[in-house]
């Protein structure tokens, strides 16, 4: 179990530290404080069993106001469909919502902070400053119950005796593990950690960390990477940057972390900085550094010079020499133009009151100055992405809309850019206090609140696939109408919400944030139907008995399944080539099984035909033809079972002459005949023919091409009178 003492050592150990390297507190000071290794304590309890802390949600009825509520997901509004850049809305549309539940409601403080995250078994979700844990239907199987009273009971320390919220809740798919966090901020502070003991959060008990923090580590957010927990606080003058040992942690091991800082850029308010949490199942390249960015408006700043921009930095830790792990800034991205000074103007409370909600004269907290949570990291076949947004002023007149960025990195080496960027504001309504997340078809979610004049606080999101035109997001839906107003206290409003990806399809969105009077929900929807779509190209008729067919798959990875004539499924090549098959009609199935197991419902049928030879040529002539005056013509009817080319051709043969006549073609449909004329190839020639001809006799040639280059051959002998 910590103890008070065991804290006050650690700090101590941190402090020395500092001490020991000048300037260790400073501005990019490059040089890292590290603390001693924290013993955790270990919670094995079952949480369903935890004491009940407030209500667990229910139908919205307090502040409401009858009649004000528009249709939040019509969009029915004045102004609609106003153009906004970059990055108005695109074609591509999301699913409604499959999943819709009520979440934990906040009755003491503003904002909740909701944050909560997917797992295979549950959804857990917290907000300031309590917890509960859901089945994937909303079933509530523990809580909801204060933090600190019930995860921490029996830990002792400030963590037990503190409830202070600005919680996250993180599930890592790699470990099968979940996170629970919040701060404890009397002097002394200390951040608590909860590790989860297995896939479990209910009953599979817990690691407690309480880790000392020598200043308030405000604003806390969380990136899990491959060597470590990665965090970042907000400080005032300084921003930290933060790294646990997170393999320690997860096996219980004492645990230490490492610290840098770097001055919060003034722009009126401090930014802030997020760190890049891993998304899926891979993580980043061996030794990559963890990527921390903030975005910066330059029109805030002192420096007049300046541009908009993300700022990137990357901490590489070194848990065997902390002296050697490094934290720096290591590129300014240029962005499109944006404004963080919404509501910097108003009265009586700058930044925070200026977001209209029907019902109320009291307006919300737009929050602009920072990226929002989360910025979602995803490795992809040959490249790195960061998936994130801020709110911004999009038109210069205090309406909120939600600015959202995808970097990225390639595999085989460079540096991060901004691959694409767009400003989502499709109408009036104002839009921020984003969330978003990339899945594994490069789809991204955006969720979002969703306020104005005539609409109360909703929730809604939007979203894109791969295909799309950069910088566009599609029409959106609503998950939760607000139906009552932010009745307070204060103005305050979510300070985060939280987009994350089912675990059991990496495809699957999940989003929680604030709606109403300090309610939450939480929800799930696609960007498309999360299954592969198979696709099979090659020859619909072949000579070749044993022809070669592509077949595609829209998921990276899949794999394929085929058949042939209505034989069973199984596992083939992309590029597939049969067996040898005899002539006739064929039919090949493919379908594509996704990397979770996702497979195809409808199946690619393919048709074919295979055809080694003409089949069946056929030619009938008259044996013996008479000829009328000097107008020399050969009659003959040609054709085959299926559809041909058939080209004719002959001589006349009188006494030891012999004359040419001309080529004739013409196409034959399956199973009917061509009529072909054979006339002397020239006037000259027929003159000639028709003096000689008292009786002849003529050789005839057909030759036979069908549709995949098959040929036969006919000759025919015709007596001429």
């Amino acid at each position: 179990m910590a103890s008070l003492l065991a804290i006050g050592l650690a700090f101590a150990s941190i402090s020395l530290l500092a001490a020991g390297k000048a300037g260790a507190e400073s501005s990019d000071a490059g040089q890292v404080s590290a603390s001693a290794p924290i013993e955790p304590s270990s919670f094995d309890g079952d949480l369903s069993q935890a004491p009940i802390s407030g209500p667990s949600g229910r139908a919205p009825t307090e502040g409401r106001v009858p009649g004000a509520q528009r249709d939040a997901g019509s969009g029915a509004e004045s102004g609609e469909g106003s153009a906004r850049t970059p990055g108005d809305a695109g074609d591509a549309s999301v699913s409604a919502p499959i999943k819709n539940f009520t979440g934990v409601r906040n009755t003491a403080v503003a904002p909740p902070d909701p944050t909560g995250e997917i797992g295979p078994n549950h959804f857990v979700e917290a907000i300031n400053s309590r917890f509960q844990i859901f089945d994937r239907d909303g079933t509530s199987l523990a809580g909801p119950s204060n933090i600190n009273t019930g995860l921490w009971t029996g830990a002792g320390g400030l963590c037990e005796a503190n409830n202070d919220g600005d919680p996250i809740v993180m599930y890592d798919q790699l470990a099968d593990r979940w996170i629970i966090a919040q701060f404890a901020v009397p002097n002394p502070f200390a951040m608590c950690i909860a590790v989860s003991k297995t896939a479990d959060p209910v009953s599979g008990g817990w690691w407690l960390y309480e880790a000392p923090m020598p200043a308030f580590p405000d604003y806390e957010k969380f990136g899990i990477w491959r060597d470590g927990l990665y965090m970042t606080t907000f400080e005032g003058a300084l921003l930290g940057a933060f790294v646990f040992d997170y393999q320690a942690m997860k096996a219980g091991l004492a645990a230490s972390f490492q610290r840098f800082t770097t001055a919060s850029v003034d722009q009126t308010r401090g930014t802030r900085l997020l760190p890049a949490d891993t998304e899926g199942e891979a993580f980043g390249p061996v030794g990559a550094p963890n990527v921390m960015l903030q975005t910066v408006d330059a029109q805030l700043t002192s420096a007049p010079a300046d541009v908009d921009r993300i700022e990137l930095f990357e901490f590489d830790a070194d848990f065997t020499t902390p002296a050697n792990s490094t934290f720096a800034k290591v590129a300014d991205l240029p962005t499109a133009p944006f404004d963080n000074s919404m509501c910097y103007d108003t009265a009586p409370s700058p930044f925070r009151d200026c977001i209209p909600q029907s019902g109320s004269a009291d307006g919300l907290d737009p929050l602009t100055n920072r990226p929002m949570w989360r910025a979602s990291y995803r490795v992809f076949g040959d490249h790195q992405s960061i998936v994130f947004n801020q709110t911004v002023d999009e038109n210069g007149l205090n309406h909120a809309g939600i600015r959202w960025y995808e970097l990225r990195k390639p595999l085989s080496g460079g540096n991060w850019s901004i691959f694409q960027q767009g400003t989502f504001s499709p109408d009036t309504t104002h839009r921020w206090m984003g969330s978003a997340a990339i899945n594994r078809l490069h789809e991204i979610g955006l969720g979002y609140s969703a306020s104005s004049s005539s609409i109360f606080p909703s929730l809604r999101y939007a979203g894109r696939v791969g295909s799309d035109p950069p910088g566009q997001l599609g029409a959106e839906q609503t998950l939760v109408n607000g139906g009552e107003f932010h009745a307070g206290p204060a103005n305050r409003w979510g300070d985060y919400s939280q987009m994350s990806i089912d675990p059991l399809d990496d495809c699957t969105m999940w989003y929680v944030g604030e709606f109403g009077d300090r309610r939450t929900q939480i929800g799930s929807f696609r960007v498309s139907d999360c299954v592969p779509d198979t696709s099979i190209s090659g020859p619909s008729a072949t000579k070749d008995k044993t022809p070669t067919f592509e077949l595609v798959a829209d998921e990276p990875d899949a794999t394929l399944q085929c058949a042939l004539d209505g034989a069973a499924l199984a596992g083939c090549p992309a590029s597939f080539t049969t067996p040898s098959l005899g002539d006739g009609s064929h039919t090949l199935v493919a379908r594509a099984v996704g990397v979770k197991g996702a497979v195809d419902p409808t199946p690619a049928s393919f048709g074919f035909r295979v055809d080694t030879k003409v089949s069946k040529p056929k030619v009938k002539a008259k044996k013996k033809q008479k000829q009328k005056g000097k107008k020399i013509v050969l009659k003959a009817k040609a054709g085959a079972a299926e559809d041909v080319e058939v080209k004719a051709s002959g001589t006349v043969k009188v006494g030891k002459k012999k004359f040419k006549l001309k080529k004739s073609s013409k196409s034959a449909k399956a199973g009917k005949k061509a009529s072909l004329k054979l006339k002397p190839a020239s006037k000259s020639v027929a003159k000639k023919l028709a003096k000689a001809l008292g009786s002849g006799k003529a050789q005839l040639v057909f030759k036979f091409t069908d549709d995949v280059g098959n040929k036969a051959k006919i000759k025919k002998s015709v007596k001429i009178k």
